[in-house]
């Protein structure tokens, strides 16, 4: 009887092991699909959806605590231009570095790439609205700073704006859109003043001060002048945004409607 019993005991045992090895296994399993399913929520902020649209990490599209960019939040909120809002203006549009020259980097990306990816957003939206545009460069070519200008100068535009991205190695959680104007330039300071109010008000990201600056491009052309830094590289959850399609066109919604709103002000 006792031989018995032992058996009995020992069944017991292995039953109870077993039992624990089989809702380790489930939490485990449970655990892998919380983990693939992040991972898929931060591919989504890196490429966005078929709309363009993306959402922070751990959010739903279209759910309640969704933070979305993109195509289908500019469809649901986006203003309505004639098409004749800047009819007359000539614009410069200049996106930064290219060819040989990168920019800055980070995360397998690089500044060139997404400085030319806003400018063809800016410019398509500048285009609709009645705008002339001449591009610095239309590709992945280098021109240097001088020919820039030069170019500039010899266009008889009213406007030049310059695309870049910013970068700080020494605080990777500085962020935000800045917008530089030459010294003393008045239309500079004052376009600088209603981009920058025109990007916080989408909501989409932080903004600084816009301020003077001795930049070549914004010193050395004859018509009003701003560089723009679209937001920080060096910034793990910007620089995921910057390369999203679908918030670079969030991006230059803000900025077309700063200069309708500069150019607005100066015909009156």
């Amino acid at each position: 009887m006792r031989y018995k019993r032992n058996i009995k005991v020992e069944i017991i045992q292995w039953c109870i092991v077993v039992g624990i090895i089989l809702a380790a296994a489930f939490v485990a399993s449970r655990l892998g699909k919380s983990n693939e399913k992040q991972a898929v929520n931060a591919e989504s902020l890196k490429y966005g959806d078929e709309d363009g649209a993306v959402w922070k990490l751990g959010g739903e599209p279209g759910g309640s605590d969704s933070d979305s960019y993109g195509v289908s939040d500019v469809k649901r909120g986006s203003v309505k231009y004639s098409g004749s809002e800047l009819t007359g203006l000539t614009i410069v549009l200049d996106a930064g570095h290219g060819g040989k020259d990168d920019g800055t980097s980070a995360m397998g990306s690089t500044e060139k790439d997404i400085n030319i990816g806003v400018e063809k957003k800016i410019a398509e939206l500048l285009e609709s609205c009645g705008a002339e545009i001449i591009e610095t460069r239309s590709d992945d070519t280098f021109i240097s700073l001088k020919d820039r200008v030069e170019l500039a100068n010899n266009s008889g535009a009213d406007l030049f704006v310059s695309v870049h991205c910013n970068y700080y190695e020494d605080d990777s959680s500085m962020n935000g859109f800045q917008c530089f104007y030459g010294g003393g330039s008045v239309y500079g300071e004052a376009l600088a003043n209603n981009i920058t109010a025109a990007v916080e008000d989408k909501g989409i990201c932080g903004t600084k001060h816009s301020r003077s600056e001795n930049y070549f491009v914004v010193c050395n052309t004859t018509m009003t002048s701003v560089l723009m830094e679209l937001g920080y590289m060096s910034n793990r959850e910007e620089c995921l945004k910057l390369f999203d399609s679908g918030y670079q066109g969030e991006l230059a919604a803000g900025i077309v409607k700063g200069i309708i709103d500069w150019y607005g002000k100066m015909e009156k």
